[in-house]
């Protein structure tokens, strides 16, 4: 009965072992298809978000790809939304130049000095003003544009039904064009540091904005 209950044990703990033995390899398999911050950085992929850094983990490729398109709706969807805003706010900053167009032609009638300063001050500043703030958020909607995009290419790769290893080789030997400035384009830099009005920049807002102060 004893040898019975040893054979039994020994069996027992090298199943264990077995399954032990396969499950490590399976998660190993798994960690592997987690992708890197090189990885993340050649796609233009953001670090924190799980459903692209783990999506190679679904080793099985049908269900990679449906789970892809499903993202990809999604993602699509978005960018439409992040396009109308940035769409939105461009309509916003030709109305606001236009206006301060009218209002330089205001200030520019004036015959005296102190005429141009006051229409400067009460009526231009502010709107010089206003324009600072709608530049910057021109700026965060093109920001949003701009991360979404490399998500969406990251994802039709995957749709196509390219594993980590191909899309990596692909980005690499296709050498993807470099990264649009999510920041401030060089002309709304420009614009935001002539904009920054302290008493010291008044001469320079002038010269910028007033043809023939």
């Amino acid at each position: 009965m004893e040898e019975y209950k040893l054979v039994a044990a020994v069996a027992i703990s090298s199943i264990g072992t077995v399954l032990i033995s396969k499950f490590m390899t399976y998660r190993s398999s798994k960690n592997v298809e987690i992708l890197t911050r090189r990885n993340l950085d050649l796609f233009k992929l953001p670090h924190d978000e799980k459903r692209l850094t783990n999506i190679f983990t679904n080793l099985e490729k049908n269900a990679r790809v449906a789970i892809a398109v499903e993202l990809l709706k999604e993602f699509k969807t978005s960018s439409s939304q992040a396009s109308t805003r940035l769409e939105n706010a461009q309509e916003e900053m030709d109305d606001l130049l236009r206006e301060v167009k009218r209002i330089q032609g205001n200030v520019n009638s004036k015959k005296t000095r102190g005429e141009k300063d006051t229409m400067f001050s009460t009526h231009l500043a502010p709107k010089l003003t206003q324009m600072k703030f709608k530049l910057f958020a021109v700026s965060l909607r093109l920001e949003s544009c701009v991360m979404i995009d490399p998500i969406i290419n990251f994802l039709e790769n995957v749709v196509d039904g390219h594993g980590r290893k191909k899309i990596i080789s692909l980005y690499e030997l296709g050498n993807i064009v470099d990264p649009i400035d999510p920041g401030l384009t060089a002309a709304i830099k420009e614009a935001n540091k002539t904009l920054s009005l302290g008493d010291s920049e008044f001469e320079k807002a002038m010269e910028t904005w007033i043809a023939d102060y």
